[in-house]
């Protein structure tokens, strides 16, 4: 299992790191979504598209480089939910544009732009349901503590056996 949860996390890099450089490149161009404020926070998408991706970086970074896999789970699932969180309240205030998640890629490939929101929604899925999968497993294997026990040397035997 531990395997499988070391793909996912492998697979969650390719994503942030793909999600980030998209918003990243989005801000060398001229779009015009950058001066746009984001209909939900307010906040200029030019200093959005920065603060999320560098948040993604650096969940990408950890899921590398981190050393506690507890960590690691929360993370995903902490990401996950303020994602969803923000697509709920879109929704719920009935912004109609689609989110922008992916910078300006449906601007420099317009084929693509019905499929970004289901494509999405489903990474969405993904990152949240796998997070919270390789918590569980993760917490399973803490608290068997003879799982993770090295085993003992035996003391040498004392005096003769009779």
């Amino acid at each position: 299992m531990k395997k499988r949860i070391r793909i996912f996390h492998g697979l969650c890099v390719l994503i942030f790191v793909t999600t980030a450089g998209f918003k990243l490149l989005s801000l060398s161009g001229g779009a015009r979504i950058l001066d746009a404020s984001d209909g939900l926070t307010g906040i200029p998408n030019r200093w959005l598209y920065v603060l999320v991706a560098g948040i993604e970086l650096g969940i990408a970074s950890y899921l590398i480089w981190g050393r506690r896999n507890l960590v690691k789970s929360g993370l995903l699932i902490w990401l996950g939910i303020n994602f969803a969180t923000y697509r709920f309240g879109r929704w719920w205030l009935e912004i109609p544009e689609s989110c922008s998640c992916l910078g300006s890629l449906t601007d420099w490939f317009p084929p693509v732009k019905p499929y970004v929101d289901p494509v999405m929604l489903g990474i969405l899925i993904l990152i949240i349901t796998g997070g919270l999968l390789s918590l569980w497993v993760h917490w399973q294997e803490d608290s068997n503590p003879l799982q993770n026990r090295q085993p003992e040397a035996l003391p040498p035997p004392k005096g003769r056996p009779r």
